[in-house]
């Protein structure tokens, strides 16, 4: 069990994904952990986005897109009214704020060894990577 915020997993989502395009031979159990791990963090982190659109739709008004949104083929647009911008924050900080636990466990530090991932990599994962060593885990 992970205990985390969903902000957490927000942060750590893009890592994850980063991971889950590495090829490894010989690491299945490995991969199999991450991709789990991965579908269990993406289920939460579309739960975010829903939550943020439906505040942006109760909180905005509609506005003519810019060139550079109509170039990507936007039509209309819903942006958060400047009225609102503090009531939307508030949301947005308590939706980031919300306790959660991931019903699988963190990559370990040997998970990791078979990845190429950076030392921020590792902090952006918080919850979801071992930030120290596993006493279970052999000494770098």
């Amino acid at each position: 069990m992970i205990p985390c915020t969903l902000g957490e997993l927000r942060r750590a989502a893009t890592v994850l994904e980063a991971l889950t395009t590495q090829k490894l031979l010989g690491c299945a159990p490995v991969v199999t952990h991450l991709a789990r791990l991965t579908k269990l963090v993406r289920q939460e982190v579309a739960y975010f986005h829903e939550q943020e659109q439906q505040f942006i739709r109760e909180l905005g008004e509609e506005r003519d897109p810019t060139p550079a949104e109509q170039a990507q083929g936007a039509m209309k647009m819903i942006s958060v009214t400047e009225a609102n911008k503090g009531e939307f924050q508030q949301r947005m900080d308590a939706l980031e704020a919300l306790p959660l636990v991931i019903p699988w466990t963190p990559l370990s530090v040997t998970a990791l060894n078979v990845f190429q991932i950076s030392a921020s990599d590792v902090l952006t994962l918080g919850p979801l990577g071992p930030l120290t060593p596993d006493p279970a885990d052999p000494a770098p």
